[in-house]
């Protein structure tokens, strides 16, 4: 066991630039293109049965997650290379099949597909990081800036509020018992993570200026679960606000100095950052009711893409706002560039993946990877985490320097994860236009 070690590897870095983080979006969402590709292409070999479920679930897996690995690691230095090789494959695949044509009718997939890619990239960056071979810049910026994992984690929070747009009409058709399981649930997790970080005696990569001394990412998740139902019209313009009123502090708050006997101190970028989350929240609800309204009655895929196109341009100038009367973006405290940033991104993947909806025949997928672990994005977000904490406990992956040892613990470490996600996948939602009359 690896316990008590002294951590030499820095768990933060100092952020990347969009064009890199545009890149790797494009990696993403190709990924997972990828993969219904190989799935439409086993629906038409007549491999979707029972007997070919191993074949194409290996087959998914890897088409899946490899570009989204290396991305991160081996191709991170040369982004280009790796989407040339995968838009050469996807050509193949499309023309020498002739799969390459375009559905005009639109389905909720690119919602699914989103939530797909999110959590992809999520449980491979909260293991990955720990690892020499996992670029810095990729990581959790210090202060300033705007990172991968930034950008990730202001996702999450924004899909949630896009799946309560798109499935319900406003906050409060939202079920206080379901979330408020939701909220003990992820508070239980939280509190655990804080104490086995703080009282058990072993050495787990933590950095106290992400969220605080005992705060961490599920006890936001889940003070943002408790709050949702009771969330009122406009609550955006009040949170974005108290961000922007924190903002102006910002020099005083990233200081690493803390009054550890004061809670608020101790926790100060897990509270203050609550505000920009909520905003997120609000933000993200506001996208999908916007998108449903103008989809109307008789949604196509070329609306969906509109829509989400008109979002992507006219969020922008807020964030150039925002710089001008703030700071740069900062994940650390949710500050009003952190929020228009990630929601431009956010709006930006939203609308590829509306465009992308009707590049694919509209075949069955009740048995995709790709579906599965959209649907049960919170059984892998939570396996995830827990095969993170036990691979840190049993393994000192700072000194796992080679990279094809540190790239075949990730694969086993996904492979565990897709099992999991595809074994317990939910059963399908009710449709959008079931839940919007």
């Amino acid at each position: 066991m690896a316990s008590n070690r002294e951590v030499e590897m820095p768990r933060l870095g100092d952020g990347t630039d969009a064009l890199e983080i545009t890149m790797m979006g494009f990696i993403g969402m190709g990924s997972v293109m990828m993969s219904n590709f190989v799935v439409e292409l086993l629906h038409k070999q007549g491999l979707m049965g029972e007997k070919s479920v191993k074949t194409r679930f290996i087959a998914e897996f890897f088409s899946l997650m490899l570009p989204c690995l290396f991305m991160f690691t081996i191709f991170g230095d040369h982004p280009f290379w790796l989407l040339g090789i995968m838009i050469c494959i996807g050509l193949c695949i499309l023309l020498g099949t002739g799969m390459f044509y375009y559905h005009p009718q639109t389905t909720e997939d690119f919602y699914n597909d989103f939530r797909c890619y999110l959590h992809v990239i999520t449980v491979i960056a909260i293991l990955g990081v720990d690892f020499p071979f996992f670029h810095r810049r990729f990581a959790k910026t210090k202060a300033l800036g705007i990172s991968p994992m930034d950008l990730g984690t202001a996702l999450h929070v924004l899909c949630m509020g896009y799946g309560a747009g798109l499935y319900y009409k406003s906050f409060r058709q939202y079920s206080f018992k379901k979330n408020g399981l939701i909220f003990l649930g992820l508070s239980l997790l939280g509190g655990i993570k804080a104490g086995f970080i703080h009282f058990s005696g072993v050495s787990y990569h933590s950095e106290v200026t992400e969220y605080g001394v005992l705060w961490n990412f599920f006890i936001s998740l889940a003070i943002l679960k408790l709050i949702t139902p009771i969330l009122f019209p406009g609550v955006f313009i009040v949170a974005i606000g108290i961000s922007q009123f924190f903002d102006l502090y910002l020099d005083a708050l990233i200081v690493e100095e803390r009054n550890l006997d004061i809670f608020f101190d101790a926790n100060r970028e897990g509270i203050i950052s609550l505000a920009g989350y909520i905003a997120l929240l609000d933000l993200g609800h506001i996208f999908a009711t916007i998108y449903r309204k103008l989809q109307g009655q008789n949604p196509t895929t070329l609306k969906g893409f509109l829509a989400h196109l008109l979002m992507y341009i006219g969020i922008y100038p807020f964030y150039l706002l925002a710089l001008q009367i703030g700071h740069e973006p900062c994940r650390r405290f949710a500050n009003p560039a952190y929020v228009f940033i990630c929601s431009f991104f956010f709006i930006g993947c939203m609308t590829l993946f509306a465009f992308m909806n009707g590049m694919s025949e509209r075949v069955p997928k009740p048995a995709s990877l790709v579906v599965a672990i959209g649907r049960g994005s919170i059984i892998v977000f939570l396996t995830g985490n827990l095969l993170t904490g036990l691979v840190n406990i049993t393994i000192d992956t700072e000194k796992v320097t080679d990279p094809v040892i540190s790239t075949i613990i990730m694969l086993v470490y996904l492979f565990i994860i897709a099992v999991v996600g595809y074994v317990l996948r939910p059963a399908p939602r009710a449709t959008i236009a079931k839940k919007q009359d």
